[in-house]
C-alpha cells in the first residue's frame, strides 16, 4: 500500500512541475519561398523578368582551330503577355583571346510555341580590357543569323530557355516561386550537346566562321522579377 501511495505521489509531482514549466516561444511562420504553389500564365501577366548567368570554360575558333580559355556573360530581360506571348531583349558579352565581343539582341514569341524567325543582332568588338592605352575602338557589324531554333516553356514553376546553335545549343532555367504576394526567381545556365556530333557550335559574327563552346561550366548567376 505504501509503494502505490508512493507512485502517486511521485506521478502528481513530476504532472506539476510540468505544468508550472515555462511555455516554450513559437517561433515565427516561415518566410520561405512558397515553392509548392502552382504559378500559371495568369500569375505572370506584366511580369517583367530580368535574370543575368555568367559562364567559363574554352572555345576554339575555325579560322585557326586554336583553343583558348574563355568567360561569357549573359544578360536578358523577358516581358510576359499579353496571355502566353512575351518580349525579349539581352546582351551577350564574350571574353575571347583577351578581346571582349558584345551581342544584342531582341525578338518575340508564344511560350510553348518554337520560334524559328531569324534574328537582327548587332555585334560589337570592344576594346582589349587587358590593354587600355589601346584606342577605344569598336566594331559594329549587324548581321541577320540563320534561322535557328528558339522555345521557352513554363512547366513546374519553371521557365526554360531554350536556344538552338548550329549544333548543340543553350538553355536557361528561370525557376519561380511566391514570397507573399510577390514572386521571386532564380536562374542556371547550361550549354548542351547534340548526340553524336561534339560539342555546341554557333556563327561567329565579327570574325565569320564558327566558334565551338567547350566545358562551358556557370559561375554565378542572378534573377528578379517586377511588375510594369
Amino acid at each position: 500500500m505504501r509503494f502505490v501511495l508512493f507512485i502517486l505521489l511521485s506521478v502528481a509531482v513530476f504532472v506539476s512541475a510540468r505544468a508550472q514549466s515555462p511555455a516554450q516561444p513559437q517561433l515565427p511562420s516561415d518566410p520561405s519561398p512558397r515553392t509548392g504553389e502552382e504559378i500559371t500564365i495568369d500569375d505572370l501577366q506584366g511580369a517583367v523578368i530580368t535574370f543575368a548567368v555568367a559562364f567559363t570554360g574554352s572555345t576554339r575558333w575555325s579560322g585557326d582551330n586554336i583553343i583558348g580559355p574563355t568567360q561569357q556573360k549573359v544578360r536578358s530581360r523577358m516581358q510576359i503577355g499579353p496571355g502566353e506571348s512575351f518580349r525579349w531583349s539581352g546582351v551577350t558579352e564574350t571574353q575571347i583571346a583577351g578581346r571582349w565581343y558584345s551581342e544584342h539582341g531582341s525578338g518575340s514569341g508564344i511560350i510553348g510555341r518554337p520560334g524559328t524567325k531569324p534574328a537582327i543582332r548587332n555585334s560589337t568588338e570592344l576594346r582589349t580590357r587587358s590593354n587600355p592605352s589601346l584606342p577605344n575602338e569598336e566594331l559594329k557589324l549587324k548581321k541577320k543569323f540563320s534561322a535557328r531554333a528558339g522555345l521557352v516553356t513554363l512547366e513546374g514553376n519553371t521557365l526554360t530557355v531554350i536556344r538552338v546553335f548550329e549544333r548543340g545549343g543553350r538553355t536557361f532555367g528561370i525557376k519561380l516561386s511566391r514570397i507573399g504576394s510577390h514572386l521571386s526567381c532564380t536562374a542556371t545556365g547550361l550549354y548542351f550537346r547534340e548526340v553524336g556530333v561534339g560539342n555546341p557550335r554557333d556563327e561567329a559574327p565579327v570574325q565569320g566562321g564558327y566558334r565551338e563552346y567547350i566545358g562551358m561550366k556557370q559561375t554565378s548567376s542572378t534573377c528578379r522579377v517586377t511588375r510594369n
